[in-house]
């Protein structure tokens, strides 16, 4: 099971074709389409892949906003047996590599003062209304457990401590909590509390308050509408939240690297948190090499969107420099052809024309003449060349400037 954000599982789908998304995640191609009817995330259209591999633009539908009867949580169920990606799998073997030349955890251990501090926190709040004392903000450990609990807490805080000093480790403090860092990165976690969720039986203190509502709205509704509102009712909540004494650690949620990456660790029958220390180290190392992965990935992904960019930044101004060829040459043509059109209409005229006594005829056949001459000049080699210079044609340097360097024409 993979976990996004909606946000998270958009970007993915306009990173590369659903075809690839859904093998990375162990699933089908329409499994990913669901997905994105589901949640309300546009998709590329068809062909929009080939023209992005050929250079040509494409067009990006923006994510909607969140509608109420959407989730903003993406869950993907895919394959299980996805194994972890070759650097995550070499980073685990050199975790696994660090413990056995490290036989025994050091006893001796300083506790970290962000764990003084988490614990002090725990210890002088007062319980929710689950029972629960918690734990947050800068420097200080995700925690939600019960007072019962604290004790535990800080045993497989510390233990972990010890094996995150095996891996070059440590607490770190963040903007909004505490953090695990290893291998150069943070790993956000938490520690929680497993809940029983049983019927919630209504006391007589409860039952009390709720018959002496309705007796007051009962005697209340017959002399006006100002009765005492309904959602004035005393609450009865429908369900008790029971601690079991039984914690959970829950590592960061990072996309791919293999489904094989855990990153939930609880006690349980036979296991138990503080003796799992070392396997939680593990899978931090797993995840902060994956963040690492990602962050490479992220870097190669930028260079070829940019190097994309580039080329068809190239393409189309090649093609601007072409058009602007094509249109200068076609207006040399069309003065050569209006040229040519002039000395056949001025020596057909001359040929037929029999009376000298036509002045304007004669005026004409001299202004067909200064006509010709115009275009002659502005045919020549040496006005061509001045219209090129001027126009900035056909010289590479000149046309690699902007465009909005180039002379209008």
């Amino acid at each position: 099971m993979q976990t996004f954000t909606r946000r998270e599982f958009y970007d993915l789908v306009w990173s590369k074709p659903i075809t690839k998304i859904a093998g990375d995640l162990g699933v089908s191609d329409v499994a990913v389409h669901k997905i994105c009817s589901k949640h309300d995330i546009p998709k590329p259209p068809r062909g929009h892949w080939a023209k992005i591999e050929h250079g040509k633009p494409v067009e990006v539908t923006p994510l909607p906003r969140l509608r109420k009867d959407i989730s903003d949580q993406v869950v993907v169920y895919g394959s299980t047996n996805d194994p972890p990606s070759p650097g995550v799998a070499a980073a685990i073997s050199e975790a696994k590599a660090r413990i056995e030349n490290n036989a025994d955890n050091p006893t001796d251990i300083i506790p970290d003062p962000i764990v003084q501090r988490t614990l002090k926190k725990l210890r002088k709040a007062n319980p929710g209304d689950r029972r629960l004392v918690s734990s947050s903000g800068c420097g200080l450990i995700h925690v939600d457990i019960a007072p019962a609990s604290i004790d535990h807490a800080e045993r497989v805080l510390l233990n972990l401590q010890r094996a995150l000093v095996e891996q070059s480790g440590r607490y770190v403090r963040t903007e909004n909590s505490a953090a695990l860092s290893v291998l150069g990165q943070t790993v956000a976690f938490s520690v929680t509390e497993k809940l029983d969720r049983r019927k919630h039986v209504p006391t007589e203190e409860e039952k009390k308050k709720l018959e002496k509502w309705e007796q007051d709205r009962s005697r209340r509704f017959g002399r006006s509408w100002d009765a005492l509102s309904y959602f004035e009712r005393p609450e009865i909540a429908e369900w008790d939240y029971v601690p079991t004494g039984k914690l959970k650690i829950e590592l960061e949620q990072v996309w791919g690297g293999g489904s094989a990456l855990r990153r939930s660790f609880s006690d349980g029958k036979i296991q138990n948190l503080e003796t799992m220390a070392r396997e939680i180290a593990i899978g931090v190392v797993a995840i902060a090499s994956r963040k690492i992965e990602r962050e490479k990935e992220a870097k190669e992904r930028a260079a070829r969107e940019a190097e994309h960019a580039r080329e068809r930044a190239e393409a189309e101004r090649r093609q601007r420099i072409e058009a602007r060829r094509e249109k200068f040459v076609g207006t040399l043509v069309q003065q050569m052809q209006e040229r040519e059109r002039l000395v056949r209409l001025k020596t057909a005229i001359s040929a037929e024309a029999k009376d000298q006594g036509q002045p304007r005829l004669a005026a004409m056949l001299i202004w067909l003449d200064e006509c010709v001459e115009r275009l002659d000049e502005c045919l020549s080699q040496t006005a061509i060349e001045e219209r090129l210079t001027k126009g900035m044609l056909f010289d590479t340097e000149d046309e690699a400037k902007p465009s909005w360097a180039w002379p209008r024409e």
